[in-house]
C-alpha cells in the first residue's frame, strides 16, 4: 500500500470536514481503495505430499507420548531433504496476484455489462450472470500478476482469462484468489472492526 504522511491525511481530514466547505461526495472522492497480495501454488503434489508429512508427524510425536517413549527412539524419522525439497517446488511454484479493489462506480458498471449480456431472473439461480459478473469483477480487481522469480505476467487480465484460470487452477487456489478479490472490495465488517471500541 501507499505509505501517507500523517500530517497530510489530517490536514486533508480538517479542510474536507469543515463546517465552511464539507461536501461528502469530495470527501468521498479521494477515499483510497484496498490493496493486498495473495499469493497461489501451482504444485499442489509438493503442497499435498508437505501436509502428509506434517500429518504423519504429529501422529508419531502423539504416539511417542501416549508410549512415554523419546521420538530419538522411533524408527521413523522425517526425511529433511525430502521436506527442504518440497519446501522448494512449493515456494517456487508461487504466483503472487496484487489486487486492490474497486470504486463502487466499477461495480454498478461490471453489474451492468453482466446483466446485460446474460440472462438476469430475480429469485432465480442466474449461473450464467454469476459467473459472468465474478470473473469481470476478479479480472478489474487483478492489478498484477508475478511469478516467485518477481516476473510479470504482461498479459492482460479479463474475464475470459480469469475463466481459464479457473479450469487450470486448483479449486483451493482459486478460491484462495477469490476470497482475497471479495475481501478488497467488500470490506463492511472489515471498518466495522477498524473503528470498533477494541480496536
Amino acid at each position: 500500500m501507499t505509505i501517507v504522511d500523517q500530517a497530510q491525511v489530517e490536514e486533508a481530514v480538517a479542510q474536507a470536514t469543515s463546517e465552511e466547505k464539507f461536501d461528502v461526495l469530495d470527501f468521498f472522492s479521494g477515499a483510497s481503495l484496498p490493496e493486498t497480495e495473495v499469493t497461489v501454488y501451482a504444485d499442489a503434489g509438493a503442497a499435498f505430499r508437505l501436509a502428509q508429512i506434517k500429518s504423519e508427524e504429529k501422529e508419531r510425536a502423539a504416539r511417542a507420548e501416549e508410549e512415554g517413549i523419546s521420538l530419538t527412539d522411533d524408527v521413523g524419522y522425517t526425511d529433511e531433504d525430502e521436506v527442504d525439497e518440497l519446501a522448494r517446488r512449493l515456494q517456487a511454484s508461487a504466483v503472487i496476484f496484487k489486487l486492490r479493489g474497486l470504486a463502487p462506480a466499477a461495480h454498478e458498471a461490471l453489474e451492468k455489462h453482466a446483466r446485460a449480456v446474460n440472462p438476469f431472473t430475480e429469485g432465480a439461480e442466474n449461473r450464467e450472470y454469476n459467473e459472468a459478473y465474478n470473473a469481470s469483477l476478479i479480472a478489474s480487481t487483478i492489478v498484477s500478476v508475478r511469478n516467485a522469480k518477481g516476473v510479470t505476467d504482461k498479459n492482460k487480465w479479463d474475464a475470459a482469462r480469469v475463466l481459464a484460470f479457473a479450469e487450470k487452477a486448483q479449486p483451493s487456489e482459486f478460491e484462495r484468489l477469490y476470497i482475497g478479490v471479495f475481501n478488497v472490495n467488500f470490506l463492511g465488517d472489515a471498518i466495522d472492526r477498524a473503528v470498533s471500541a477494541d480496536f
